[in-house]
């Protein structure tokens, strides 16, 4: 082979070991690239420090949160761990899931691990992507949702604040307080008298409907609380005291020297206001007298209830009586004395029908206390005209008249 073409055939040799050498150089390269690109790739997915962007403060405080549900307990998905991500480049925090060795590199860096062991949804840890706070993880009706549940001693709610006992706040709890929905009714209150409120928790503490006289009547039926002779089951005494709490001192009564049988009400003479008066009778008839005063004008005698005593003044004061020289009916009550009293007077007309009215009451109680029961035609001290007066048959009720010489029964009354 000429010499020249030895020298081109080395030469084009030469050139081509030049351009592999140079191929296999840029293949190198490629790979070195290629090789930094997946190791930092590896790097960035497994959040090693230098290749996760950590936000600041005020990055925390302004990034956008995608609330994500976690799959289950403590796995997202199968051999993967649920945490809150917090992504620097996006400034947003999710859900992900990761192998388990890689958490504390995540932990490192802010990530939470989000763990809800009863799947009611909420985690232990406070996050910015899934609702936290759980303060009970194994059970799910107790968590920052839940209602709280008076008196139970859970914290159903999670919130310290939402009171479970002593609800009202007065230092006193459930188990001890008859009321804890208000703060005034305690066993440290004092209690008040017929409020109808056990205010000091003390059933022993006598209020409304516990009688505080203990007569078996409470306050609502009982007119004085405080005296046990005092109530509706007690028995009537004409003392100025409604004892038996009806508002009255009971027709047939025994009462200063006679037999009650009227009470004064509002618009006769004799009515006080808030006290009780009224008129009683003589428990004995005087002896049977005439009216007196026959033919004589007696002047302001009238018929009402409450007016008999002036009526019997009125024929006192005229002298015909003297005249006749006898003791006329009206004379005769006004000097009647018994029982320590001594203004008795003769019944008036309307006065007479009362104790008609009341004349069985009347006979009873006067022969309980030693006295007589009714005869037939009674004097009232009310005139008919100069010969007669108006007369009341006290055993059938008739009214009529009799004329001032008649005799007739005589009963005196007197007033309280």
């Amino acid at each position: 082979m000429p010499i020249g073409k030895i020298f081109k055939e080395k030469n084009r040799l030469s050139k081509f070991n030049i351009y592999i050498s140079t191929i296999k150089l840029m293949i190198k390269k490629q790979l070195k690239i290629i090789i930094s690109f997946l190791i930092l790739t590896v790097v960035t997915l497994s959040c090693e420090k230098d290749s996760i962007s950590e936000p600041s403060n005020s990055e925390l405080n302004s990034v956008n949160i995608e609330g994500s549900k976690i799959n289950d307990a403590s796995k997202g998905k199968e051999g993967k761990i649920s945490i809150c991500h917090y992504a620097g480049k996006d400034y947003n925090w999710s859900v992900i899931n990761i192998n388990e060795n890689a958490v504390p590199g995540h932990e490192k860096h802010g990530d939470v691990v989000l763990v809800d062991a009863d799947s009611d949804g909420y985690v232990e840890a406070v996050n910015e992507c899934v609702p936290g706070g759980d303060c009970n993880d194994s059970d799910a009706t107790v968590n920052p949702g839940a209602t709280e549940v008076a008196y139970d001693g859970i914290d159903n709610d999670c919130d310290p604040a939402t009171l479970d006992d002593d609800l009202d706040q007065d230092g006193f709890v459930k188990a001890i307080d008859c009321n804890d929905n208000d703060a005034t009714v305690n066993p440290g209150a004092t209690e008040v008298e017929y409020d109808g409120i056990d205010n000091d928790c003390d059933p022993a503490t006598l209020d409304q409907g516990n009688d505080l006289d203990k007569d078996g009547f409470v306050k609502a039926a009982d007119c004085d609380d405080s005296d046990a002779n005092i109530n509706p089951g007690a028995t009537e005494v004409v003392d100025g005291i409604d004892n038996n709490c009806d508002g009255l001192i009971d027709i047939g009564a025994f009462h200063e020297g006679g037999v009650v049988f009227h009470i004064f009400v509002d618009g006769e003479p004799g009515y006080v206001v808030e006290e009780i008066h009224g008129l009683v009778s003589a428990i004995e008839d005087l002896p049977k007298s005439k009216w007196g005063c026959y033919g004589a004008l007696i002047d302001g005698t009238r018929s009402e209830i409450g007016t008999g005593q002036g009526n019997t003044a009125a024929i006192v004061r005229n002298s015909c009586h003297m005249a006749e020289g006898i003791t006329d009916a009206a004379e005769a009550c006004d000097n009647y004395n018994e029982g320590m009293y001594d203004d008795w007077f003769l019944p008036s007309k309307e006065e007479l029908n009362e104790m008609w009215l009341n004349h069985e009451a009347i006979n009873t109680t006067a022969t309980e206390n030693g006295g007589s029961n009714f005869n037939k035609i009674y004097w009232s001290s009310t005139t008919r005209s100069d010969y007669s007066a108006y007369i009341q048959f006290l055993d059938l009720g008739y009214k009529g008249t009799s004329t001032n010489n008649q005799t007739q029964h005589v009963r005196a009354v007197r007033a309280f």
